[in-house]
Formats: structure tokens, C-alpha cells, sequence
């Protein structure tokens, strides 16, 4: 890990990770457990980066998280996910479907899945956390699509992927849907 930037004022801490760095979730988690300070992550790097929330269909409305995507010159993509409320011992699939309609409540409108991020990831506790290198991935074209966790063939949770800024592209602090700061909508999310 290399420090970038340093802004106490602003409150701005810019890092760069290598390839073997703790993901940046990891680095968030570290910041808030040891300085007792909320943190929010701000971008990642000058790659093609991507967002998806997800939400547990009607089935397994417990099951909440956000997952991370960026790509680099190489088509290299990197996920980094993290998922809350998911049955213990249980085998999951992560990604991409055909469509980016969530109106079922079972998500059955989101189609088959078109893209595979990760596959059987055991899950030995309620919360995922998930980091994996996929090689020949284009994100552009999965823009709008379903981004899914699944049991076999049922679909847990779901979002949509969407854009994602690049470092300091960023500066909001306040949401304008809302009028809260991101950390108190963080808070609301448990995420």
C-alpha cells in the first residue's frame, strides 16, 4: 500500500493498493475498527470501475451488500463484494444476467446469468466478503444488467450495475435524494 495523498482538512486519504494489498473494503474495515472513524470509499483508480447494490428478493429479504468492479488495460476485472444476511453452508454463484429488471420479486425478470464472477463460494458465515480476479472481462457492456447472488439455480439478491466514479471524480458528501450524508445513509444500509 502507498500513500497517494494525505488531506487532513479535507479529510482525504488517497492509496494506491497492489495486486496482493488488502481490498479496499479491508483497508475500510481497518480504519473505522482502529481509529473509530467512519470512512467512505471515494473511487477506485483510472480503470473502468462499476457498482452494484444488492437487495435479497422476496424470499430472502434479509440478505443486503454492494459489490465493486473494476477493470484494468488488460481486461482484467476485480470484484470485490461484500454480502450480509446469507444462509450458512450453503454454496453461492455470483454474476451478471441478461437484463437489469428487478420488478419480480423473485427476480425472475432478470434472465440467465451471462457473466460468472465467482461459482460455488462456500459460506461458512452470514456475512460474504469476496474478492476475485477475472480475466477477459469487459465491463462497459454489463452497464444496466442484474448483477445476482445465487443458490443454485435461485436467485438470493440482486442489483443493478451501474457506473462508478473514478478516484476524486467524487466529492459528494451529501446524497440528493435524501439531504443525508453518505455515511449516515451507510448507516441506515448497515453496509
Amino acid at each position: 500500500i502507498k500513500i497517494e495523498d494525505i488531506n487532513v482538512q479535507e479529510q482525504r486519504l488517497v492509496l494506491q493498493l497492489g495486486e496482493e494489498s488488502p481490498s479496499a473494503f479491508q483497508i475500510q474495515s481497518i480504519i473505522e475498527e482502529k481509529l473509530k472513524i467512519n470512512a467512505i470509499i471515494r473511487g477506485t483508480g483510472n480503470f473502468v470501475t462499476s457498482v452494484a447494490e444488492i437487495r435479497g428478493s422476496e424470499k430472502y429479504q434479509n440478505v443486503i451488500g454492494v459489490a465493486r468492479f473494476v477493470q484494468n488495460e488488460n481486461k482484467q476485472c476485480l470484484l470485490d463484494a461484500v454480502i450480509d444476511g446469507l444462509e450458512l453452508n450453503q454454496q453461492y454463484q455470483l454474476g451478471v444476467h441478461e437484463y437489469g429488471d428487478l420488478s419480480e420479486p423473485s427476480y425472475s425478470s432478470i434472465g440467465d446469468r451471462i457473466f460468472s464472477f465467482a461459482k460455488d463460494i462456500p459460506c461458512s458465515v452470514s456475512k460474504l466478503s469476496i474478492k476475485n480476479k477475472v480475466d477477459n472481462c469487459d465491463l462497459a457492456p454489463f452497464i444496466g444488467h442484474a448483477f445476482a447472488i445465487s443458490k443454485g439455480s435461485e436467485v438470493v439478491g440482486a442489483g443493478i450495475v451501474a457506473r462508478a466514479s473514478k478516484v476524486m471524480d467524487n466529492s459528494k458528501k451529501i446524497c440528493a435524494c435524501s439531504g443525508r450524508t453518505l455515511w449516515e445513509e451507510r448507516e441506515d444500509k448497515k453496509i
